[in-house]
């Protein structure tokens, strides 16, 4: 069998790309084999007593716009939903009690989470120390530029709930590019955001508008679909595509086609299917183990990518159960208040019918690249964690009558300490295998919204 482009990998990047080589390359032949029964990877909702609980990720946050295009051109953007307005409060656990993270210029002021002191040291960013390396981490990134109190209690949760990491392991450059570019530019993130402003608005100025170009616009929303959330999404895109998708193929192993450029994926059940173009669009571990016949180089760069494992939590209370307005997105606790969680989604407070009526709907989030231990406990141990916490944090003294659990022991990438030279001799190996392609979040961002950019660029490159 033969085809001009295979896909390995049913995940969301891997629908993105066949989506987008449909939208793009209409007339290449193309086709997904996904390894599990089902796909979507760890996107997925499992419907119980009417409680919609989620795998994973709860929404996208449409940065590009490419999460309603996409909605748009598989028609399914009456599907779509925006996260509720009280989704924007964030908490933070400081000093065993929640308090609102700033989200604008007045509550940062008004903010109980930093000391007066605290906040005093932000506006000596301007004047501070220039980076010593090419490479720094997150939370010393943070404590130079703006101070050790705001790397503790804003930063690192912020990269708890993005990463389920540690600041002090992570890059800056790899994790946050922007502002490593405010940095490397400027030498301090306000003057460099100053001077990107009025660059910007210079550009806008003096640029010809095309009133027959409409630039694709991000929201900044958070989004999601109605009822089963992500999934949906996954659900529709393999509706679309039904004919060009193969789920219970799992690729073993690949190697060079004899004869000219190209590729030879060889699949458990027996079957080799060669092409042109091959994009794997699976976990880098899982790259690593099938790409040693093709490069060595390149599996043993892709095997150095760590992950953090996660164990989500999702519990159902009566209302009367939660005490606390449940107004808001949920909240994060920083290591150094030394909760053995890492944080709740107040889920049916961001999107509607997540819950039936008269109901809650928490994710407690446990693990990470902290605390990966974690995962060593038995479901009652991990359970008696959260009820622990939650009945100290919200004083939910109840027993839940919902428990879904989910256990990933390889959840998110670490893009820690080195991981740009990982993407440089991953890179530097792609260059000498023409055809060959890494999708997924391993590599360039690990959100939804990212992993659609990365598999649009992939597209894009690929030879009409």
């Amino acid at each position: 069998m033969k085809f001009e482009t295979v896909i390995v990998g049913g995940g969301i990047s891997g629908l993105a790309a066949l989506h987008y080589l449909k939208k793009l390359r209409p007339s290449m032949s193309v086709h997904l084999y996904e390894g599990a029964d089902r796909l979507g990877g760890v996107i997925g909702t499992d419907i119980v007593d009417d409680y919609s609980c989620e795998w994973g990720p709860n929404g996208i946050l449409d940065r590009s716009g490419l999460t309603r295009e996409l909605c748009e051109d598989i028609g399914a953007d009456g599907l779509l939903e925006s996260a509720n307005d009280s989704a924007k409060k964030r908490f933070i656990l400081r000093g065993g009690k929640l308090r609102a993270a700033p989200m604008s210029l007045m509550s940062f002021i008004t903010s109980r989470v930093l000391s007066p002191a605290g906040k005093l040291r932000i506006f000596m960013e301007p004047f501070t120390s220039s980076a010593t390396g090419d490479d720094e981490s997150i939370y010393s990134f943070a404590s130079r530029h703006l101070g050790k109190e705001v790397a503790d209690y804003l930063i690192q949760p912020m990269v708890t709930g993005i990463y389920a990491g540690s600041a002090e392991r992570l890059s800056v450059r790899a994790c946050f590019p922007a502002l490593y570019d405010l940095d490397q530019e400027s030498g301090s993130l306000i003057r460099g955001a100053l001077a990107s402003r009025k660059r910007k608005k210079r550009e806008t100025a003096s640029s010809e508008i095309d009133e027959n170009t409409t630039k694709r616009k991000g929201s900044m929303r958070l989004l999601s679909l109605k009822r089963t959330g992500v999934q949906a999404l996954i659900e529709e895109i393999a509706k679309s595509y039904a004919d060009c998708v193969q789920t219970g193929a799992r690729a073993s192993n690949i190697v060079k086609r004899a004869s000219g450029n190209g590729y030879v994926v060889q699949f458990d059940e027996g079957q080799d299917v060669e092409c042109d173009n091959l994009i794997l669009a699976i976990p880098s571990y899982q790259a690593e183990s099938i790409l040693s016949n093709v490069s060595q180089k390149l599996s043993q760069a892709t095997g150095r990518i760590p992950y953090a494992p996660i164990a989500v939590v999702c519990l159902g209370y009566s209302e009367e159960a939660a005490p606390m307005a449940l107004d808001g997105f949920g909240f994060l606790i920083p290591p150094s208040e030394k909760r053995e969680i890492l944080g709740a989604i107040w889920t049916s407070s961001i999107f509607p019918d997540r819950a039936p009526d008269g109901k809650v709907l928490l994710r407690v989030l446990l693990g990470g690249g902290a605390n990966p231990q974690m995962l060593d406990r038995s479901d009652d141990e991990l359970v008696a964690v959260c009820r622990k916490e939650l009945g100290e944090i919200m004083n939910i003294s109840e027993a839940p009558e919902l428990v879904k659990m989910f256990r990933w022991t390889r959840a998110i990438p670490q893009y820690t300490l080195g991981h740009m030279d990982i993407l440089a001799d991953i890179d530097a190996e792609l260059e000498s295998l023409p055809g060959l392609h890494l999708a997924g979040n391993a590599y360039r961002g690990i959100g939804v919204s990212d992993c659609l950019e990365n598999s649009l660029r992939i597209i894009e490159s690929l030879p009409s």
